[in-house]
Parts: C-alpha cells; structure tokens; sequence
C-alpha cells in the first residue's frame, strides 16, 4: 500500500514478526520494513493469544501495539524496545 503512498502499518507477535515478518519484508526489497510488536507481559514463547486470560492483558497489549503503530505512520519507523 505504501508505495502506492497509502501509509500502512504491520502488526505481529513479536515470534511472528522476527521470523515470517522479516523474512516477507526481505523478499519484497524493503528489509528493514517497520513492524509494530504485540509482545506478551509474561514470558510466554508461543506465537499466539493463548493463555491472555483478561481484558486488562488484552487492553495493555493493543495500547502498546497502538503506540507503534502510530509512531509507524508518523514518521515511518518505530523505536526499538527499551
């Protein structure tokens, strides 16, 4: 969509995003392609929700996903993690 200038932001799994999601920007020629995290509070090494067992883990996670993703469509990269 970006190039043709629709800005556009990716969202994934932090499990996801470091594998299948670098590997799509890779192939598409934009390597270093901003991807907005969804990371888990606790330590939990699967690619999925499962086990997000409230609203407020829920509530916690899109916030800060939210906060990427608009920082991705203002300037078009997203701070790593501190």
């Amino acid at each position: 969509m970006e190039r043709r200038g629709v800005p556009a932001a990716v969202v994934a799994l932090e499990r996801l995003a470091m594998t299948v999601g670098r590997a799509m920007a890779r192939a598409h020629g934009v390597p270093d392609y901003p991807i907005a995290i969804i990371t888990r509070d606790d330590s939990a090494q699967d690619s999925t929700l499962e086990g997000v067992t409230s609203d407020e883990q829920l509530e916690h996670m899109a916030e800060v996903t939210a906060d990427q993703v608009k920082q991705i469509l203002l300037t078009g990269s997203v701070a790593p993690a501190s």
